[in-house]
């Protein structure tokens, strides 16, 4: 529960600033030692395309954790 309050305070902050679009979505990575970043506009994707993209980036957010 505490992560669930701590995202929500984080958005109240994030708020204060200006926000661009909710539909950008950022993604870093490295690939093969250089540094990447990719800007997705998320707005044309299907639900059934976001659910993954949830449960892909999820999985692998856990992964690195532990």
């Amino acid at each position: 529960m505490s992560k669930i309050e701590e995202i929500i305070d984080g958005f109240k902050n994030c708020q204060k600033k200006k926000i661009g679009n909710f539909s950008t979505f950022n993604a870093k990575f490295t690939l093969n030692d250089v540094p990447c970043e990719l800007e997705y506009d998320l707005s044309s994707f299907t639900l059934e395309n976001l659910q993954k993209l949830v449960i892909f980036t999820t999985k692998n957010r856990t992964s690195i954790k532990n």
